[in-house]
């Protein structure tokens, strides 16, 4: 592609290179739109005598089209693809999950000439609707072998970018702290992660309680996890009114 000035006399039928504004201050054109010969006489009247433009050579893709062939390349799974607009495809989650990359070729991408990817970090959680990644072709055409070389680093053996779904799994919570602060400790506890939980799919099922004022409550906190484990709970969280101090402390004693 071809980029660069040019006398408005060979304008008609180029791509308008940035927008052009009008005297009032508003936007007359907005870049990448073909030029007929009206708009060029309405750039003469502003007075232009040049303008920034871009042509097609032969082979170029342009810049949606080179967009939408990579993009479908790229993923795996629960994604929903927007666009492509201006050179720009978003990549939305349509599950709850895990967002997974291979980091060293989404690196290769970004070298590939005119082509950009911005992801979230590797191995973030994501809700429904989350954009996860944005895939810009930064001029308004690529070269076919630009557009092959970022086609093949985005497939290879796996996709590039993948969502792993996260399951609903089954959760205890147990708390313990002084009797006299039972009630207090099961209230800031319980509403905060039941929010936390439910936003990744999961959901308190059990709430318990135990005191650990005198040594022998170690043994009752050790059932409690116990009876926890074999009732099926897949992931247990144990809270309290202090935080532990060492190693050797009653809760890590009772795990």
């Amino acid at each position: 592609m071809k980029f660069g000035p040019v006398p408005l006399s060979e304008a008609a039928g180029k791509i308008l290179g940035h927008n052009v504004t009008g005297p009032d201050g508003r936007r007359l054109f907005r870049k990448g739109k073909p030029l007929a010969p009206e708009d060029v006489e309405r750039l003469r009247a502003l007075g232009r005598k040049t303008i920034y433009v871009a042509e097609f050579e032969p082979g170029d893709v342009d810049e949606d089209t080179a967009a939408r062939r990579i993009a479908e390349k790229l993923f795996e799974g629960d994604f929903r693809l927007s666009g492509p607009s201006t050179g720009r495809v978003n990549f939305y989650t349509t599950a709850l999950g895990i967002v997974r990359l291979d980091v060293d070729r989404l690196m290769e991408i970004n070298r590939c000439e005119g082509v950009t990817l911005a992801t979230l970090r590797n191995n973030s959680a994501v809700s429904v609707g989350k954009i996860a990644a944005t895939l810009k072709i930064l001029p308004y055409a690529l070269p076919e072998e630009i557009v092959r070389a970022a086609e093949s680093l985005a497939v290879k053996s796996r996709p590039l970018l993948r969502l792993d779904r996260l399951q609903s799994r089954r959760v205890s919570l147990i708390l313990s702290g002084s009797p006299a602060a039972q009630d207090r400790i099961i209230r800031s506890f319980d509403s905060a992660l039941s929010e936390r939980l439910d936003a990744l799919g999961a959901e308190i099922e059990t709430v318990d309680f135990v005191s650990l004022d005198e040594e022998e409550d170690e043994t009752g906190l050790a059932e409690m996890l116990g009876r926890r484990v074999r009732d099926g709970a897949e992931l247990v969280i144990l809270a309290g009114e202090t935080a532990i101090m060492d190693r050797h402390d009653i809760a890590p004693r009772a795990v």
